[in-house]
């Protein structure tokens, strides 16, 4: 992940496809989410502090899908081998082309610490 400023406005280059729940908020409720007993982390715009916070995908290799912990689902005997649906009748493709239902997780903690350096001024 990195962090790129043109003038004011605040650009985040993300080494994979963020689901837009992660950006900027709207995460599936708890009686919709597939596994809602999952915390989701803070959105990617509450940890830079800015509602104008520009989020570019696919950039720095790529990770594959990031998907909410809320929502993450996989087939239950044959995870990441064939897509799962969940009790809604929702395909989860994603899940099956991504590092795991911890990856939303680590990729805030990255951006936690991203934008604390971004504050304080380090490169």
């Amino acid at each position: 992940m990195s962090y790129l400023s043109l003038g004011d406005v605040p650009i985040l280059l993300m080494p994979g496809e963020l689901f837009p729940e992660l950006a900027k908020g709207g995460f599936a409720e708890a009686g919709l989410a597939a596994a809602p007993e999952k915390r989701n982390p803070r959105t990617l715009q509450e940890i830079a502090g800015r509602d104008d916070l520009l989020i570019f995908g696919l950039a720095n290799d790529m990770i594959g899908y990031i998907v909410p912990p809320n929502d993450f689902f996989v087939h239950p005997s044959r995870p990441y081998a064939e897509r799962g649906v969940d009790a809604f009748g929702r395909s989860h493709y994603e899940e099956t082309n991504s590092m795991g239902p911890d990856t939303a997780v680590s990729v805030a903690a990255a951006a936690e610490r991203l934008f604390e350096c971004v504050r304080n001024g380090e490169r």
